[in-house]
Formats: structure tokens, C-alpha cells, sequence
């Protein structure tokens, strides 16, 4: 699978045909990754985790669809709800098994993935699916977090940036270490417009880094992720006690550093060194779930109609 469209819908990326894939599976192991068991348990952690956020589902099967010029994939099964599509469970069977290959190659190299990094992989994600993001469960989304900041300390510094422009602009809002603002409830808009009026706010400070800040209502969060510059105000936000303001203190931000160069590289395009750690790891897949060939899972035929 293209490490491109994983960050998106997987449009496209998914061959037809079903495999009625149930948590009663018993099977030891799902794939292995030069001697490491990725187990069925784990890949059922996955494909639940994934498959329970009915926004993200939604964008996977209309990304898939026939209709769209897709395979006509879907995330469920032929046998219903429970059970997942041969298509989607190779898919992240694959992601599982890159993931461990690319883990065990940083450790085995000695290279750690820095704090730039994992903040960049955020906030990618955060954009990609900005519209599902919050409603992957806390374990499923650090997974992805991981992922891309892995893939990201394996790919260079690029020499040239200027593919890299537009992906930055477009992650800024999501893009900082910590964020600190001033706030101050209010019990109805008129107090809050008045606090926004005279640019004064007398409640207490709060810091946010990226995961506490994905706890906050979605209105909270994006009107936070606006404020730029210290002094920078929100609008009235509605909450289930009245409305709240927020001034901006501080914004830390790992800005456009090599660390974030390397995420936003690895998002755009595969490095050459995953290809390469892919092509050379030891991979043996259960065949229940498909076969390993070209660096990925391929899902099992389906059985001949009679």
C-alpha cells in the first residue's frame, strides 16, 4: 500500500473481494517480521479500532466505491457486521507488519525518532483527518502517530523544499509543542463579547500540547488552533455552561526544522530506505489473510463462484 494514501481515504488502494474476518479467530499468528509475531489478537485490536470510527468507515468505502472509479472495497465483510473485507484486514495486516520492520531497523541502527518528528507526524494526521481524527480510539491514533514519525527519521533532509511548501501551510494550525492562553468563562455571548471588546481576560492559564488539546470539544479546539500571535483573541465559544474566551499566551512550534521536513517528506512520498527495509525483512503471512509480495499483503483470492 502506498504510504501516501494511508494518510488519506486509502482510495484506490485496496483490491476487491471479502473475507469474513471474526474476533473468534483463533489462529496464532497473523504474519511474522523477521521472527516477531504479529498476532491475530493485534491485528483484531486494529481492524476494531479502525472499523469503529463510523466517520472514517464512511470516507473509506464512498473513497472505494465503484461509483468513484474505485474496487468497490469496503471496511465489513460478506458476513456483516463483526466481520472485515480480505481487502481491508491485508491492508492493515500490512501497515502492521511495515511498522514492526521499520521499528526494528531504528533500533537495530540506532536511530530515535525526536520530538519534532512525532510533533509533525501529529499534525499531519491531525489535518488528513481532521473531519474522523478524534473519534479513533487514544491507542489507534498514537499507532498512526508513530507510524509516520518512524518513517519519517528514515527519510533525508530534503535538499529542496519547495514540494514541501503547501503540506507545511496546511498543517500549521495543527502544528505546536504547546499552546498556553488565558481564559475566561462567561455565562451568556454578552459578557463574552465585552471580555473580546476591551481584549481583557481575567481567568487563569492553561497549556495544551497536542493530546490534551484532542480531549477539548471541537469547537474549543479549532478555535484555539486559530490564535497565531500572543494576544491573539477567539471568538465566543459555546460550551454546555455558557461561553468561554481564550488569549493567547504562548505557541511553542517546532516551525519548518528538518525534523518536520523529514515527516512531511515521508507523508508526500515513500523514502527509499522504507523501500528498501521492506524489501529485505523476513515476512511470512498467515495465508488465511494473504500472501507477502511487492513490500505488502496481498489479500487472498476468493474462491471460484460454483
Amino acid at each position: 500500500m502506498s504510504r501516501a494514501l494511508r494518510l488519506g481515504a486509502f482510495a484506490g488502494a485496496l483490491a476487491a473481494g471479502s473475507l469474513g474476518l471474526s474476533a473468534c479467530d483463533a489462529s496464532p499468528y497473523a504474519a511474522t517480521v523477521n521472527g516477531y509475531v504479529i498476532t491475530v489478537n493485534s491485528l483484531q485490536h486494529q481492524l476494531a479500532g479502525w472499523s469503529a470510527n463510523k466517520a472514517w468507515v464512511q470516507q473509506f468505502d464512498s473513497g472505494n466505491s465503484t461509483a468513484q472509479g474505485g474496487s468497490g472495497a469496503t471496511v465489513v465483510g460478506s458476513g456483516g457486521s463483526g466481520t472485515y473485507s480480505s481487502a481491508f484486514a491485508a491492508d492493515i495486516l500490512g501497515d502492521l507488519v511495515a511498522t514492526k520492520a521499520i521499528e526494528q531497523y531504528l533500533g537495530a541502527h540506532r536511530i530515535t525518532v525526536t520530538a519534532d518528528q512525532t510533533v509533525a507526524s501529529r499534525a499531519v494526521n491531525e489535518y488528513i483527518r481532521s473531519g474522523s481524527w478524534t473519534q479513533f480510539s487514544p491507542s489507534i491514533r498514537e499507532f498512526q502517530v508513530r507510524q509516520l514519525a518512524e518513517e519519517g527519521a528514515l527519510a533525508p533532509v530534503p535538499t529542496s523544499t519547495s514540494n514541501l511548501q503547501t503540506p507545511y501551510t496546511d498543517i500549521q494550525s495543527y502544528l505546536f509543542s504547546s499552546l498556553c492562553v488565558d481564559q475566561e468563562s462567561t455565562a451568556n455571548r454578552s459578557e463574552a463579547q465585552s471580555a473580546i471588546s476591551s481584549g481583557t481576560v481575567t481567568g487563569g492559564e492553561i497549556c495544551y500540547d497536542q493530546i490534551s488539546l484532542e480531549d477539548q470539544p471541537a469547537a474549543y479546539q479549532a478555535a484555539l488552533r486559530k490564535l497565531t500571535n500572543p494576544g491573539d483573541l477567539t471568538g465566543a465559544i459555546a460550551t454546555s455552561y455558557g461561553f468561554v474566551v481564550a488569549k493567547l499566551v504562548s505557541r511553542d512550534s517546532p516551525g519548518f526544522s528538518p525534523g518536520v521536513q523529514q515527516v512531511l517528506s515521508a507523508a508526500v512520498s515513500t523514502p527509499t530506505t522504507i523501500t528498501s527495509v521492506l524489501s529485505s525483512a523476513k515476512v511470512k503471512v498467515n495465508p488465511r489473510y494473504g500472501t507477502w509480495s511487492g513490500a505488502q499483503v496481498t489479500p487472498p483470492k476468493a474462491p471460484p463462484s460454483s
